[in-house]
Protein backbone atom coordinates (compact mmCIF):
# COMPACT_ATOMS: atom_id res chain seq x y z
CA UNK A 1 0.00 0.00 0.00
CA UNK A 2 1.20 3.59 -1.07
CA UNK A 3 0.47 6.50 1.31
CA UNK A 4 1.08 10.24 0.07
CA UNK A 5 2.43 11.54 3.95
CA UNK A 6 2.38 15.46 2.74
CA UNK A 7 -0.65 17.60 1.07
CA UNK A 8 -1.49 16.83 -2.27
CA UNK A 9 -0.37 19.65 -4.51
CA UNK A 10 -2.24 22.52 -5.95
CA UNK A 11 -2.87 20.95 -9.58
CA UNK A 12 -3.20 25.10 -10.95
CA UNK A 13 0.98 25.23 -10.22
CA UNK A 14 1.34 22.11 -12.52
CA UNK A 15 -0.57 23.88 -15.31
CA UNK A 16 -1.83 27.27 -14.47
CA UNK A 17 -5.15 28.90 -15.41
CA UNK A 18 -3.72 30.73 -17.69
CA UNK A 19 -2.05 28.17 -19.57
CA UNK A 20 -5.24 25.95 -19.88
CA UNK A 21 -6.78 29.43 -21.34
CA UNK A 22 -4.49 29.54 -23.48
CA UNK A 23 -4.88 26.21 -24.71
CA UNK A 24 -8.05 26.21 -25.03
CA UNK A 25 -8.31 29.93 -26.82
CA UNK A 26 -10.96 31.46 -23.91
CA UNK A 27 -10.75 35.15 -23.28
CA UNK A 28 -13.13 35.57 -21.13
CA UNK A 29 -14.08 34.56 -17.06
CA UNK A 30 -16.75 33.13 -16.98
CA UNK A 31 -16.31 29.55 -17.06
CA UNK A 32 -12.34 30.20 -14.70
CA UNK A 33 -13.78 27.60 -11.94
CA UNK A 34 -15.07 24.83 -14.50
CA UNK A 35 -11.41 24.95 -16.30
CA UNK A 36 -9.54 24.92 -13.06
CA UNK A 37 -11.77 21.74 -12.02
CA UNK A 38 -11.29 20.37 -15.45
CA UNK A 39 -6.94 20.75 -14.69
CA UNK A 40 -7.62 19.37 -11.56
CA UNK A 41 -9.38 16.09 -12.97
CA UNK A 42 -6.54 15.85 -15.94
CA UNK A 43 -3.90 15.90 -13.21
CA UNK A 44 -5.60 13.36 -11.19
CA UNK A 45 -6.27 11.06 -14.38
CA UNK A 46 -2.49 11.31 -15.21
CA UNK A 47 -1.48 10.63 -11.92
CA UNK A 48 -3.62 7.12 -11.72
CA UNK A 49 -2.81 6.52 -15.52
CA UNK A 50 0.84 6.35 -14.92
CA UNK A 51 0.95 6.09 -11.90
CA UNK A 52 2.93 8.93 -10.41
CA UNK A 53 2.50 12.28 -8.16
CA UNK A 54 2.47 16.00 -9.48
CA UNK A 55 3.95 18.03 -7.06
CA UNK A 56 6.82 16.73 -4.23
CA UNK A 57 5.70 15.07 -1.84
CA UNK A 58 6.73 12.23 1.01
CA UNK A 59 5.13 9.30 0.24
CA UNK A 60 5.28 5.83 2.59
CA UNK A 61 4.86 1.83 0.68
CA UNK A 62 4.36 -0.68 3.02
CA UNK A 63 4.51 -3.94 2.91
CA UNK A 64 3.65 -6.85 6.08
CA UNK A 65 5.98 -9.30 4.96
CA UNK A 66 9.47 -9.61 3.93
CA UNK A 67 10.91 -9.37 0.28
CA UNK A 68 14.13 -9.22 -0.17
CA UNK A 69 13.40 -6.87 -3.73
CA UNK A 70 10.73 -4.96 -4.01
CA UNK A 71 9.21 -2.92 -6.87
CA UNK A 72 7.90 0.53 -5.80
CA UNK A 73 4.91 1.10 -8.40
CA UNK A 74 5.21 4.92 -8.68
CA UNK A 75 7.04 6.81 -11.65
CA UNK A 76 8.40 9.83 -9.90
CA UNK A 77 10.32 9.22 -7.30
CA UNK A 78 13.22 11.17 -6.30
CA UNK A 79 15.16 9.44 -3.51
CA UNK A 80 14.43 6.64 -0.47
CA UNK A 81 15.20 8.42 2.35
CA UNK A 82 14.78 5.25 4.56
CA UNK A 83 13.79 1.95 4.98
CA UNK A 84 12.05 0.74 8.28
CA UNK A 85 10.64 -2.68 9.64
CA UNK A 86 8.19 -2.80 12.00
CA UNK A 87 9.28 -5.08 15.06
CA UNK A 88 5.24 -5.41 16.56
CA UNK A 89 5.49 -2.19 18.48
CA UNK A 90 8.03 0.54 16.44
CA UNK A 91 9.79 0.98 13.25
CA UNK A 92 13.17 0.90 13.33
CA UNK A 93 15.36 1.98 10.30
CA UNK A 94 17.55 -0.47 8.51
CA UNK A 95 21.23 1.30 8.26
CA UNK A 96 21.89 2.79 4.88
CA UNK A 97 24.23 0.01 4.11
CA UNK A 98 21.60 -2.50 4.61
CA UNK A 99 19.57 -1.96 1.45
CA UNK A 100 20.19 -0.93 -2.42
CA UNK A 101 18.15 1.79 -4.05
CA UNK A 102 17.81 2.22 -7.51
CA UNK A 103 15.26 5.40 -8.68
CA UNK A 104 16.72 5.30 -11.96
CA UNK A 105 14.75 2.33 -12.49
CA UNK A 106 11.10 2.24 -13.58
CA UNK A 107 9.77 1.32 -11.65
CA UNK A 108 11.82 1.97 -9.07
CA UNK A 109 13.36 -0.79 -6.60
CA UNK A 110 14.61 -1.18 -3.15
CA UNK A 111 16.61 -4.04 -2.45
CA UNK A 112 17.33 -5.44 1.31
CA UNK A 113 21.17 -6.60 1.54
CA UNK A 114 21.03 -7.09 5.04
CA UNK A 115 19.02 -6.81 7.90
CA UNK A 116 19.50 -7.43 11.84
CA UNK A 117 16.22 -9.00 12.38
CA UNK A 118 14.92 -11.91 11.21
CA UNK A 119 12.31 -11.66 8.53
CA UNK A 120 10.23 -13.65 10.96
CA UNK A 121 10.57 -11.28 13.40
CA UNK A 122 9.33 -8.46 11.60
CA UNK A 123 6.03 -7.60 11.31
CA UNK A 124 6.28 -5.56 8.16
CA UNK A 125 8.59 -2.78 6.04
CA UNK A 126 8.46 0.64 4.98
CA UNK A 127 9.73 2.78 2.44
CA UNK A 128 9.89 5.97 2.91
CA UNK A 129 10.26 8.07 -0.32
CA UNK A 130 10.02 11.58 -1.72
CA UNK A 131 8.27 11.92 -5.19
CA UNK A 132 6.72 14.05 -7.18
CA UNK A 133 7.68 17.03 -9.54
CA UNK A 134 8.42 20.01 -8.64
CA UNK A 135 6.03 22.67 -10.37
CA UNK A 136 8.79 23.97 -12.74
CA UNK A 137 10.23 20.46 -13.39
CA UNK A 138 6.72 18.93 -14.53
CA UNK A 139 8.16 17.25 -17.81
CA UNK A 140 6.75 19.16 -20.81
CA UNK A 141 4.63 16.00 -22.16
CA UNK A 142 3.08 15.27 -19.04
CA UNK A 143 2.13 19.01 -19.26
CA UNK A 144 1.07 18.75 -23.15
CA UNK A 145 -1.12 15.69 -21.92
CA UNK A 146 -2.75 17.14 -19.15
CA UNK A 147 -3.93 20.10 -21.45
CA UNK A 148 -5.00 17.68 -24.00
CA UNK A 149 -6.99 16.56 -21.67
CA UNK A 150 -8.62 19.54 -20.47
CA UNK A 151 -8.97 20.33 -23.73
CA UNK A 152 -11.27 17.47 -24.55
CA UNK A 153 -13.29 17.91 -21.26
CA UNK A 154 -13.93 21.31 -22.17
CA UNK A 155 -14.91 20.60 -25.99
CA UNK A 156 -17.06 17.49 -25.28
CA UNK A 157 -19.23 18.23 -22.26
CA UNK A 158 -21.38 15.52 -23.31
CA UNK A 159 -21.75 11.57 -24.02
CA UNK A 160 -20.27 10.99 -27.29
CA UNK A 161 -19.82 8.30 -30.44
CA UNK A 162 -16.62 7.30 -30.58
CA UNK A 163 -14.75 7.78 -33.49
CA UNK A 164 -11.30 8.78 -35.02
CA UNK A 165 -10.99 12.31 -33.69
CA UNK A 166 -11.47 10.32 -30.02
CA UNK A 167 -8.94 7.23 -30.58
CA UNK A 168 -6.14 10.36 -31.89
CA UNK A 169 -6.80 12.31 -28.73
CA UNK A 170 -6.25 9.15 -26.35
CA UNK A 171 -3.53 7.59 -28.48
CA UNK A 172 -1.81 10.98 -28.35
CA UNK A 173 -2.36 11.09 -24.74
CA UNK A 174 -0.63 7.86 -24.51
CA UNK A 175 2.04 8.47 -26.51
CA UNK A 176 3.04 11.49 -24.47
CA UNK A 177 2.98 9.64 -20.99
CA UNK A 178 4.48 6.35 -22.28
CA UNK A 179 7.80 7.12 -20.83
CA UNK A 180 6.32 8.29 -17.63
CA UNK A 181 3.86 4.94 -17.34
CA UNK A 182 4.92 1.86 -15.39
CA UNK A 183 3.02 -1.23 -15.93
CA UNK A 184 2.53 -4.57 -14.30
CA UNK A 185 4.97 -3.21 -11.14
Amino acid sequence: MIQRVTPQADYTTIVSLEDAKAHLRVTHDDEDSLIESMIAAACREVEMYCPLWLGESQGYLFYDRFQQRVKIPLSSISAITAVQVHNGTDWEPLDAGDYEAAVEYTPPVVRVINSKTSPRQIAGYRIVFDAGYAANAVPAEIKQAILLHVGHMYEQRQPEVIGTVIAKSQLTIDNLLKFHRILNA
